[in-house]
């Protein structure tokens, strides 16, 4: 098949104004300013024709109504948890049009990508009429296009948010949840304690920026804190996203709500001066466990050089992350630098004690 001589199989430059929208580099994303016009029925026809072109090359194809339709209720509650099932929007094939910056404003139906070497740039390739350029002879335009720049295999965006839960090795220091390196300390933790529909959403929302940014343009409410409340028997609930229990066994509960009552923060080589508090808080919520293995745990936790109190921490954020996204989840887990003070973020007065300690 001969390029036509009409096709000129460059692109031209994207400026999008809104630093919420990341595009994987091996991702190419339709846009349409009409959202629907003749182009877009034929994509919508060809679909998964387009997608297999583009696979082959080594690139995903997004095509925005499909994202959209393809979101789970499971997906948005993890998202937004404060979601109260008001009725979505579903975007088109023009949801960036308002992101568009300057002359950019005035293209037409085509495909855009990631510029790999400037930041928040992308790449366009307008496409023309199809009953004068059929859409399979401007492709071959395009597929030099894509290879002048990128190699076929897909590479992941340099500023796109890994998702991990770790704890380290031999320092007290403790990772956030988000971390632009995977740590040595991810290989200590196992991914079966986060159900496998979790870990899909997990995968889904952060690894690929389209569909986390389709959906939030979809939930007609702002992603929000909730509040905690400590129940009268020790329970963890987070009433605004619709009472979900947080549940942690004895050990993790005693280390998250040590921290809850210390919003000054603790440092981890300290842990021994708040033993008696961490005893009285343990017999509180199990009554159940003998004096000699309560004294075996809190010897491990207080003990500085001991990985007991990261294994606790990673715990917490566990039952957190398995409930709401790692966004949410940030504020309710104990985070802190390095050698530092390490305290749960979440602003107190969002916190409802409802028991006594």
């Amino acid at each position: 098949m001969q390029t036509s001589p009409q096709i000129r199989p460059n692109e031209i430059e994207l400026l999008i104004k809104d630093e919420l929208f990341l595009l994987g580099s091996s991702q190419v994303v339709y846009y349409d300013p009409k959202g629907n016009s003749d182009i877009s029925t034929h994509i919508a026809t060809h679909l998964n024709d387009l997608k297999e072109w583009f696979h082959e090359l080594g690139y995903e194809l997004c095509y925005i109504p499909e994202i959209s339709g393809s979101l789970s209720e499971r997906e948005v509650r993890y998202l937004f948890p404060n979601w109260r099932g008001e009725p979505l929007n579903l975007p088109g094939n023009d949801l960036l049009k308002p992101l568009l910056k300057g002359n950019n404003r005035r293209l037409g139906a085509g495909f855009f990508r990631k510029d790999k070497n400037k930041p928040a740039t992308y790449r366009f390739f307008p496409l023309a009429p199809l009953d004068k350029i059929p859409l399979d002879v401007q492709l071959v335009g395009y597929k030099s296009c894509l290879f002048g720049e990128f190699s076929q295999s897909p590479i992941l965006h340099e500023n796109e948010i890994r998702y991990s839960i770790s704890f380290k090795k031999d320092d007290d220091s403790l990772y956030s949840l988000y971390e632009t390196k995977l740590s040595e300390a991810d290989g200590n933790f196992s991914e079966e304690d986060i159900s496998r529909e979790v870990r899909m959403i997990v995968d889904r929302l952060h690894k690929e920026g389209v569909a986390e940014f389709v959906l939030k343009c979809m939930v007609p409410v702002e992603s929000k804190l909730s509040r905690l409340v400590v129940t009268p028997d020790y329970d963890i609930l987070l009433p605004d996203y619709g009472n979900l229990n947080i549940a942690m066994t004895p050990l993790p509960k005693t280390v998250f709500l040590l921290f809850l009552r210390h919003p000054e923060g603790i440092l981890f080589k300290e842990l021994v001066d708040y033993r008696d508090e961490m005893r009285h808080i343990y017999n509180k919520i199990s009554k159940r466990t003998s004096p000699d293995v309560i004294d075996g745990s809190l010897d491990k936790l207080t003990n500085p050089t001991d990985n007991a109190i990261n294994e606790k921490c990673s715990r917490i954020r566990e039952a957190f992350v398995k409930q709401i996204a790692p966004s949410l989840s940030h504020s309710y887990c104990i985070t802190g630098t390095k050698s530092g003070v390490k305290r749960i973020t979440l602003p107190r007065n969002l916190v409802e004690w409802l028991c006594e300690l």
